[in-house]
């Protein structure tokens, strides 16, 4: 019964949440409608006998779907050709098989795709900004499905191999999301799978062998092993569709974006190796300072003894004994914090035993042995993930 109300409880946290991502999405699908419901009422356009209006291809159906993936995108009667995008083509020899040629299916068909494409990318965002940032992933969304600069695109029957080339684009990004939060090789293939049919729908996405990696870089801390394949995933169909196999076209496409990476990953992690060096030692340094000034306090305390007469053996258990008493937090690798008492961190900066073999060591030699602490040679110990953990 106790899960069940765990359950329950659980459901009432989570579905306010669903329900106020579905309004965004809601809103997201109604803006794209009112903004390019109009090319619904438009016919064929200059360009669109390119893929539609008795195309050679297209107008057969699914019969012609051998000739769709081994020819090229355009040809003419002199045998000039150009362009490979056999998706786009083939979408449209789905269109006619089963719905038949007309300019209103074309544009709705259009529309549907472009209105995916959107709730796409918000989803895409949301991850990069959780639900936190949801209104920002919001407002990013729908400027990019209201811009003028889109219209073009949604508007052009010809031109759906732009949004069919963003649309897998955004399914292999999500993918990437899905691989980094469940290491699954089903979404790392799946990735390899959606980022090829984009290419195979437009080439123009090949860029993004470049930005999705650094993205990934960036926001994500992913090890640079998993960075690594998934650029793999993303380079080789960028290589092999790409670079139309241009042996030298080829292998620049492929290795380049693994060269970026490797560049900006260690950049990037150098800064904040040395901005965590920084705060590791800026914060030592203040611990140091407030035990110097507790060991002055309690011993001034303790009796009216000056402070430099006091003998450490004798007042060793009770400035110890207070002091123990204190948590003194310092840092460790990737800003992770733990905390010591002053026992420990004698121990931990000096042996404790040769702390009391000085038989007569008063505040100003015990000050000078805090002080001369070499915090570098603990910093190594602590900061050795640099090469030592981006593999895992």
């Amino acid at each position: 019964m106790k899960n069940k109300a765990k359950n329950n409880n659980n459901l009432i946290i989570e579905k306010p949440h669903k329900t106020m991502n579905k309004k965004y999405y809601i809103i997201l699908l109604v803006s794209v409608f009112l903004v390019f419901g109009n090319s619904l009422f438009n016919g064929y356009n200059l360009d669109d006998n390119l893929v539609t209006q008795k195309q050679v291809l297209t107008s057969k159906g699914l019969s012609s779907i051998d000739k769709i993936f081994s020819q090229s995108y355009y040809s003419n009667n002199v045998d000039l050709g150009f362009g490979y995008r056999p998706i786009v083509l083939l979408s449209f020899a789905m269109e006619h098989q089963f719905l038949g040629e007309s300019a209103k299916i074309s544009h709705f068909v259009n529309l549907i795709l472009y209105a995916i494409a959107v709730l796409l990318l918000f989803k895409l965002l949301l991850g990069y900004t959780g639900e936190k940032g949801i209104l920002l992933a919001f407002l990013a969304s729908i400027l990019f499905a209201v811009h003028p600069i889109h219209a073009e695109v949604v508007v052009s029957i010809k031109n759906r191999d732009e949004i069919l080339a963003f649309l897998f684009l955004m399914l292999s990004a999500l993918s990437i999301e899905k691989y980094l939060k469940n290491n699954s090789l089903l979404s790392l293939f799946s990735i390899l799978i959606y980022f090829s049919i984009g290419m195979l729908a437009k080439k123009s996405i090949f860029t993004m062998i470049f930005v999705l990696p650094l993205i990934t870089i960036i926001l994500k801390n992913a090890s640079l092993k998993k960075i690594f394949l998934i650029t793999l995933m993303l380079a080789l169909p960028a290589a092999i569709i790409g670079s139309s196999f241009n042996w030298f076209r080829l292998s620049l496409i492929f290795i380049s974006p693994f060269v970026l990476v490797v560049f900006v990953y260690y950049i990037i992690n150098f800064i904040k190796y040395k901005s965590q060096t920084f705060n590791f030692l800026k914060l030592q340094s203040r611990q140091n300072y407030n035990l110097i000034y507790e060991i002055d306090l309690i011993a001034e305390l303790e009796n009216n003894l000056s402070v430099n007469e006091i003998d450490f053996e004798k007042e060793n258990l009770y400035i110890i004994n207070e002091l123990s008493k204190k948590e003194y937090k310092l840092s460790k690798s990737y800003g992770h914090e733990f905390s010591l008492n002053f026992v420990s961190f004698l121990q931990l900066v000096y042996p404790l035993n040769q702390i009391c073999e000085i038989k007569n060591v008063n505040v100003k030699s015990l000050r000078q042995l805090l002080n001369n602490v070499d915090y570098q040679k603990y910093l190594t110990q602590f900061g050795n993930w640099f090469f030592s953990d981006c593999w895992n």
